[in-house]
């Protein structure tokens, strides 16, 4: 009884804000704190002052209990997603400055705090969000909806603006062309509501209108243009936003599912509509151990396990290349067959040396990309990349088989830097057809 009066007396201090009143209740029970984190699923006092926007007193219980952050309540939530959802700004960023990936945590349905902010169209929430965890656009619900999706279901254009620019400006167009668990596109999900703007927005733009693949099919075959005639009864008069749909869809390319077939069948007549399942499994098996895509619903967790191997790699691997098996010499030989710096390896065995050097070479350059798609998203990533070009850089440079005459290097070093840019324009490419 006691213990059921302390722990009301604790939910009413967090709903008011009362850090005097938090202080009395621990002087009573110290544990108490430690009671509530130990139940799996409870609305801790962090959930109950959230709810109540008491930014003092969240900043002071996640001082005293940072795993409150974590938390789950009985409905599924954390309390970043209760300040999502309540639009409770401040809140929003105390939470994200005690642990940013929080902003990935996902609770009930699998939704993450920017689904709960793009439902409520809760602008400023929804912006530190994406600002703080970029990566949090790439999650999905159990429904396989993102963030856009659950926007134009709830009907928040704003929001949806504020996605599509975000979206743009961190070049993730390919989330545009995700469908949900009934094969729907957002490009579906806008024509299907009537959603003029949303539609217009979406077919606007070279860039955008490719990734939104005005042709793309959900579930029963249907691509966008099939849904304008489906929300109405044929003997109803079209109405002017349909008409306006319509009209965009049929300006940017989009055709009704039947003509789609038509010109499949004309453009390849005799090809099958599908590939067998194991010559597509065959294909996969042969491009597996080439696939530098980092999965999106892979966990914190096992991003650190990976990330502290590759470092681990490239450093085996660039101290290896550097200072390779044997040593080098230490001074010039009389006859002018090695200088100081050489590999003692490779004067005597030039030609396995070099095997030796391009192995290396390719394992540490591969460590290197990864480490590179790893950190991507991520807070400080653009300096840890930078860091790892310099030292992709410093490799090559110091690498005994370039010729030591300044001149040539330079010449090498000009040739590699457009070669560079391509190869990390291909590895960040994005797909010409979301399906």
């Amino acid at each position: 009884m006691a213990s059921t009066l302390l722990h009301q007396r604790l939910s009413e201090a967090a709903k008011a804000g009362d850090i005097d009143g938090l202080y009395f209740v621990l002087h009573e029970d110290s544990y108490i704190l430690k009671v509530i984190d130990q139940n799996p699923f409870t609305d801790t006092p962090l959930h109950v002052a959230v709810t109540a926007g008491q930014a003092c007193f969240v900043e002071e219980i996640t001082n005293l209990k940072p795993s409150f952050t974590r938390k789950l309540n009985p409905s599924g939530y954390s309390p970043l997603h209760l300040a999502a959802a309540n639009g409770h700004v401040e809140i929003v960023k105390q939470l994200l400055k005690v642990d940013s990936s929080l902003g990935e945590l996902q609770g009930r349905e699998k939704r993450s705090p920017l689904h709960c902010a793009a439902m409520a169209g809760n602008m400023e929430a929804l912006d530190e969000l994406i600002y703080k965890c970029p990566n949090s656009l790439k999650k999905l619900t159990i429904r396989k909806e993102t963030a856009l999706h659950l926007a134009v279901k709830h009907g928040q254009l704003e929001t949806v603006k504020a996605l599509l620019r975000w979206i743009k400006e961190l070049r993730m167009e390919r989330l545009l062309g995700k469908k949900d668990r009934e094969g729907n596109t957002v490009l579906h999900l806008a024509t299907s509501l009537r959603q003029y703007e949303t539609v217009n927005l979406l077919c606007n733009g070279c860039k955008v209108k490719r990734a939104a693949n005005v042709n793309a099919k959900n579930n029963h075959g249907s691509t966008a243009l099939d849904l304008v005639d489906s929300v109405r009864h044929l003997d109803e008069p079209l109405e002017v936003p349909v008409q306006k749909i319509s009209n965009i869809l049929h300006k940017a390319g989009s055709m009704p599912a039947c003509v789609n077939v038509n010109m499949d069948k004309l453009i390849s007549p005799s090809s099958p509509t599908k590939q067998p399942r194991l010559a597509i499994y065959h294909r996969q098996r042969i491009f597996h151990y080439f696939n530098f895509k980092v999965r999106e619903d892979i966990s914190l967790d096992l991003r650190n396990t990976l990330m502290v191997i590759l470092v681990l790699i490239a450093t085996v691997t660039f101290e290896v290349g550097i200072d390779p098996p044997g040593g080098n010499w230490q001074e010039d030989s009389i006859d002018g067959q090695y200088i100081a710096g050489d590999p003692i390896w490779m004067s005597k065995d030039r030609v396995g040396y070099y095997i030796f050097t391009v192995v290396n070479f390719v394992g540490f350059v591969m460590s290197s990309v990864m480490i590179f798609r790893l950190v991507e998203g991520y807070p400080f990533s653009g300096p840890v990349q930078v860091a790892q070009s310099l030292l992709v850089f410093t490799y090559v440079w110091a690498s005994p088989c370039l010729p030591y005459t300044n001149n040539v290097k330079y010449i090498i070093l000009v040739a590699l830097i457009p070669i560079a840019v391509v190869a990390l324009h291909w590895i960040n490419r994005k797909p010409k057809h979301l399906y």
